[in-house]
């Protein structure tokens, strides 16, 4: 059995992705006794392989997060005429005018989220016209 603990780079990787992701210390707990095999709510006692396991399913559910939000974009824009076919460049325009990157690709998640509120209001304003 793995007796080694947790690196210090586990850590801080560890608690940057839990505030990224926004989980109370209850989301937390679960988690960390779920990797820990049910022997702990404390993510100091995990293993280096236990965290590192966590570490890689959070990874894993921004990823997806960030894909979702992405698609939403896409699905928005497609239906305001941003994208024709494979032509991204008005939607491409907005971003960079607004948010000042070059696509979707390079904005954190809170942009896109912004990006998300952004793009329903100019559809609800053009709707009202």
């Amino acid at each position: 059995m793995e007796n080694n603990k947790r690196t210090s780079e586990q850590n801080k990787a560890f608690h940057l992705l839990v505030k990224e992701r926004k989980f109370d210390k209850s989301k937390v707990e679960k988690m960390v006794l779920h990797y820990s095999g049910g022997v702990t709510e404390h993510s100091s006692e995990l293993t280096e392989s236990q965290m590192a396991a966590l570490i890689a399913e959070l990874q894993d559910g921004i990823q997806k997060s960030l894909n979702r939000m992405r698609t939403k974009i896409n699905q928005i824009a497609r239906g305001m005429g941003l994208i024709q076919g494979n032509d991204f460049s008005r939607l491409n325009k907005f971003v960079q005018k607004t948010f000042k990157v070059e696509t979707i690709f390079k904005l954190p998640a809170d942009d896109l989220r912004n990006c998300i509120t952004a793009l329903e209001r100019w559809k609800q304003q053009a709707a009202k016209r």
